[in-house]
């Protein structure tokens, strides 16, 4: 399917793409071009209507190629069983001493206190007590 979004390219009129090193395209300067890209030479009046809409379809037509590669590149990486020895590679965690769940859970419940004594206009006071909230239960569990 990208082959033919690619092919699609070939037959327009309308504008082209002038390889970096064509001494013969109108306006190549070697100090515009740094890369070794290719450029997309566009008339100076701009694209017609047609022209505009036609690109449209093609980045659409793209777009949802890529998804549906990364849907199926989804689905076969859910389907794949992840090989012991990469799980015993991982680093491994240390069960928490009763002192420090102590001192966590009551670090949690007074931002959890903070949190509730505030009001709804207050909120965006919150975020940082949330965003702490949040890394101290995705560590603990």
């Amino acid at each position: 399917m990208e082959q033919d979004t690619l092919d699609n390219f070939r037959d327009q009129n309308e504008f082209w793409y002038v390889s970096k090193n064509d001494e013969g395209s109108e306006g190549n300067t070697n100090t515009q071009r740094k890369s070794d890209k290719w450029w997309f030479k566009v008339p100076p009046t701009g694209l017609s209507d047609i022209g505009v809409k036609w690109i449209q379809f093609q980045k659409d037509s793209i777009n949802q190629l890529i998804k549906a590669a990364m849907t199926i590149n989804a689905q076969v990486l859910s389907e794949m069983e992840i090989p012991e020895n990469f799980i015993e590679s991982l680093p491994k965690l240390e069960p928490m001493t009763s002192e420090r769940k102590a001192r966590w859970r009551k670090e949690i419940e007074w931002l959890l206190s903070i949190m509730t004594t505030r009001q709804r206009s207050d909120i965006l006071m919150n975020i940082p007590a949330m965003h702490k909230l949040a890394t101290m239960l995705i560590v603990s569990s």
